[in-house]
């Protein structure tokens, strides 16, 4: 609006000035649009400083160096990205591996497994336990994807969600991974003697309200990975 009004101002004033009629009535207005016009002008370049001023700048992170984890366990991290989360066009993956576990020998998890699965071999419960113990770093091992994947960093975690807002954090998340319908983590995966069953637990979340957990079990027919039974283990 002022740049159109300086605009008028530059075609009209010369025929003013130059027709003999110019007043000082029509000086003392051709100087309040000057003056509102700078006016304009300083409000529009402080808003547009505040603007870029506000816009956060997201630096590239670097992974920790991966450890090395059994095959079988990218093929069954595979499988639960290809098969649970068909939603997202872009799988992202927190590298370093939860050890939040809700399972444990006699618990209600336990209890329904046993009661849904009778061919369960329930030593898989003490590997899965001891393999947690610890946090692991991710590499990208990843099979047959059918989206692209992207491994994030504890770093880079932290960048996003220490913000004292949530909803900003995942404005600022969703700015760098439009497409991701959010971030996932897994556990170790846990074995039976000789890797013919599994159990993996993984984490899903997507808003500042918006999170849940899931406990998955699995057998291995024809040699695949196969998922029996999906337990909801906790929601946010």
């Amino acid at each position: 609006m002022a740049i159109d009004l300086f605009h008028k101002i530059l075609v009209f004033w010369p025929l003013i000035n130059t027709s003999g009629k110019c007043t000082v009535a029509t000086n003392s207005l051709f100087m309040k649009s000057i003056k509102y016009l700078f006016y304009c002008l300083f409000l529009f370049n402080l808003l547009t400083a505040c603007s870029k001023n506000d816009e956060i700048v997201i630096p590239d992170f670097n992974l920790q160096t991966p450890d090395n984890l059994d095959i079988d366990e990218y093929k069954i991290y595979s499988l639960i990205l290809n098969e649970v989360y068909t939603a997202s066009e872009h799988f992202v993956v927190k590298q370093q591996t939860s050890t939040s576990i809700s399972i444990s020998i006699n618990d209600s998890y336990y209890a329904i497994l046993l009661a849904n699965t009778p061919n369960l071999d329930t030593t898989i419960f003490a590997n899965f336990i001891e393999r947690n113990d610890s946090a692991y770093q991710l590499a990208y091992g990843f099979s047959g994807l059918i989206k692209p994947i992207t491994l994030i960093s504890e770093e880079e975690t932290d960048f996003f969600f220490n913000n004292p807002s949530i909803n900003k954090s995942w404005e600022t998340f969703y700015k760098k991974y439009p497409n991701s319908n959010g971030m996932i983590d897994f556990t170790r995966v846990g074995f039976n003697a000789d890797k013919s069953q599994a159990i993996v637990e993984f984490g899903h979340y997507y808003a500042s309200l918006g999170a849940n957990g899931s406990l998955v079990y699995l057998v291995k027919e024809d040699n695949k990975w196969v998922i029996i039974k999906l337990l909801y283990t906790w929601i946010s």
